[in-house]
């Protein structure tokens, strides 16, 4: 009995020092980032890893990296599901050179492909002049791929 006590103890101390929060810095990054998004049109959900958008009916993510903090990393990201119009060998073939020709990466999972752009920003003033990039390319790259 005493064994197992101890055996749960460890799982549970395991469990809460992998179980990372956001600091004070990536808090306050990910409230100004929500507020940006927000005024330019987005609507905005907080997430575990940062943050779902919505635009135009389409869902972005913006992961906010919990390892680092100056610089931050951030990932924005566009999951686009197979469908009659784009199968996954459609995708595949188009990725060839995709990932090697432009800045969006791409990368095909089992029911989806992500559509990836990612940057280190020092604060939300580098990360408000980065994003309109971030997001022309995602869309961009969108529409190549299921051209």
């Amino acid at each position: 009995m005493r064994g197992l006590y101890f055996c749960l103890l460890f799982v549970f101390n395991c469990i809460i020092a992998f179980a990372q929060d956001y600091n004070e810095t990536q808090n306050a990054f990910r409230t100004d980032a929500a507020k940006y998004l927000n005024s330019d049109g987005f609507s905005v959900e907080y997430q575990d890893d940062g943050l779902k958008l919505k635009s135009e009916d389409v869902v972005y993510y913006l992961e906010i990296s919990k390892e680092d903090t100056r610089p931050l990393y951030v990932r924005f990201r566009r999951y686009v599901k197979y469908d009659n119009s784009l199968t996954k060998a459609k995708a595949i073939e188009n990725l060839n050179d995709f990932n090697v020709k432009y800045g969006v990466k791409a990368f095909c999972l089992e029911n989806a492909i992500v559509l990836s752009t990612e940057a280190y920003v020092k604060d939300i003033s580098a990360f408000e002049y980065i994003f309109g990039d971030m997001y022309r390319q995602t869309k961009s790259a969108y529409e190549l791929l299921t051209e």
